[in-house]
């Protein structure tokens, strides 16, 4: 019952500020003082989410992670839409961290596609912070969070792997276009 309310209350708060940011100015990271704040009220919040599936019964672990896994991109991507992309990849980071030592892509129950998401976003603001080892990593953590089905899930991590190779063969960084 706790765990429920708890989610309720993350899960609200995800929407409130996802509505919120969709409907102001773009933010201006360095003038805004409560920048650093709302991101770590956003880490936060995925941590709780995260911590609270422990100990959850399996038939309901699959609910709440995929309740997780909507607030974790909400919460990213409202960053990521205001061109905020250290912001974005930090609110991705521990939920895709989780994901790679929990076994989330074997319950049938949440769309692969979902948990794309929050990988994908990672990624890509790698991407465009043109910290392209830091997202070929990302890479790298999505295709072992995979595990028993990267034979049918591989497309989409190595279309944005070839994505980021391109990006350093353009940049001229040899040493990551050969790895």
């Amino acid at each position: 019952m706790v765990k429920q309310l708890l989610y309720r209350s993350l899960q609200l708060f995800a929407n409130v500020a996802y509505d919120a940011f969709q409907c102001t100015q773009p933010l201006q990271a360095a003038g805004w003082p409560g920048l650093e704040r709302l991101t770590a009220g956003c880490r936060r919040s995925v941590a709780w989410m995260l911590e609270a599936l422990e100990g959850l019964p399996e038939s309901e672990r699959a609910k709440y992670l995929d309740v997780t896994v909507l607030c974790t991109f909400k919460l990213a991507y409202l960053f990521y839409n205001q061109n905020l992309h250290e912001e974005a990849s930090s609110v991705c980071e521990l939920f895709c961290e989780r994901l790679e030592t929990a076994d989330a892509y074997a319950c049938p129950e949440i769309p692969p596609e979902r948990l794309h998401k929050c990988f994908r976003l990672q990624v890509e603001s790698h991407r465009k912070l043109g910290q392209l080892e830091r997202a070929l990593a990302c890479v790298v953590q999505w295709l072992a969070a995979l595990r028993g089905r990267i034979g049918e899930l591989l497309a989409e991590p190595v279309s944005l792997w070839v994505r980021v190779k391109t990006d350093a063969a353009k940049q001229g960084a040899e040493e990551l276009r050969l790895r």
